[in-house]
């Protein structure tokens, strides 16, 4: 295998359809091009410098990719990342099955002689039992390991496409579909339209709603920094793109209530897979659960597809599991490798781990103080 290293997102271009193609057989929509390249244009911080590790078979096939851009941390110490973390879990290195075990080896053997030196090594939101972060300890080049540390670890519920969607919506409790048809009929009632964005135009409105809607949601609760003004640009800008794959959906599905939307959920699509990134709806709506029912439409658009299983994100919230008959691990990995940064890399991620700690066992009314404080 031949590896080599990018430093400039735009010598990637001639790329994007192998890496489209790539993304699609491993059926991870947050590792497409469309999604990690708009990242890096939107939402990056201007002082990232990006260290793309792409390798070739034989016939100059690309087989395997390592995204990573290096940034310093508040203590100076450069850290290496995946591009899309932490606006999306589920972004990792790629590589087809064939060549995973060898590239892994080599993308360590890389990173170890890569300039400025990676302090750290993040693996963020992977899927448990991923070669990853175990590979790269295994194969990094020096006769001391690096330290490997699992930061934190959150299930990730997932619903199986088989069958028709009429099999499945009959296999689930009585209770479920008497309360999915019940909030239909009343939705319906009160004039609620539940559709999907295809327009243009409608899906850039359905983005500035899911904004506004999710953090109008999250306001009472410190706010959310997740849908950043910067992440709304790169939402726009995948819905405005043509990169000529095609494989590439932003699925956005709304209630709309006259010409005000109640409710916005967004979900992509690659490779089979559908995932549910974020979603919001207006509180006084909330009695009439319209985000379930996007989510419900959503799994029957999945159906109709043929698509082979819906992600519903990081987080076993109780109306997720409602829908799921799966579940996913997903973990954050940190990999510290010897030398003369291991010590302040070590002190650096052991002081992160304890405030993290500390702040789960605060009152939430204390959590929504710090929030609004760290966000003045």
């Amino acid at each position: 295998m031949r590896l080599q290293v990018f430093g400039d997102p735009q010598t990637l271009d001639r790329l994007r359809v192998e890496w489209d193609s790539l993304a699609s057989r491993s059926g991870v929509p947050y590792c497409s091009p469309v999604w990690m390249l708009s990242w890096w244009r939107q939402v990056a911080d201007p002082t990232a410098q990006p260290r793309f590790i792409a390798g070739f078979d034989n016939a100059d096939r690309l087989v395997g990719l390592a995204p990573f851009f290096a940034q310093r941390n508040g203590a100076g110490l450069w850290t290496y990342r995946i591009l899309g973390a932490p606006t999306s879990p589920r972004t990792e290195p790629l590589a087809d099955l064939e060549y995973q075990e060898e590239f892994v080896s080599q993308v360590a053997d890389k990173l170890a002689t890569l300039r400025p030196f990676p302090a750290l090594v993040r693996l963020e939101g992977i899927v448990a039992g991923s070669v990853w972060a175990r590979g790269l300890r295994a194969g990094w080049p020096s006769a001391q390991r690096p330290v490997l540390e699992r930061v934190r670890s959150m299930e990730a519920p997932t619903v199986t496409i088989t069958g028709t969607y009429d099999e499945w919506f009959a296999a689930r409790t009585r209770n479920f579909r008497q309360q999915m048809r019940r909030t239909q009929r009343q939705l319906a009632d009160r004039g609620a339209v539940v559709e999907r964005a295809r327009s243009s135009d409608d899906i850039r409105r359905a983005i500035a709603e899911l904004r506004r809607l999710h953090e109008g949601r999250w306001q009472g609760r410190g706010g959310s920094s997740v849908m950043t003004s910067s992440v709304e640009r790169m939402l726009q800008d995948i819905a405005n793109s043509s990169d000529g794959t095609g494989r590439h959906e932003l699925r956005l599905w709304t209630v709309r209530v006259d010409d005000r939307i109640i409710s916005s959920q967004l979900f992509l699509s690659l490779g089979g897979e559908v995932a549910y990134w974020l979603g919001g709806f207006d509180d006084e709506w909330g009695p009439f659960r319209p985000s379930i029912i996007t989510i419900l439409k959503a799994i029957e658009e999945a159906f109709y597809n043929g698509d082979r299983r819906v992600d519903l994100g990081g987080g076993s919230q109780p109306y997720k599991m409602r829908f799921a008959d799966g579940e996913d691990v997903l973990e954050w990995w940190a990999l510290v490798p010897p030398g003369p940064t291991a010590g302040p890399a070590r002190a650096t991620l052991a002081a992160a781990k304890a405030r993290v700690a500390l702040v789960d066992k605060l009152p939430p009314d204390v959590k929504r103080l710090l929030k609004r404080v760290v966000r003045r």
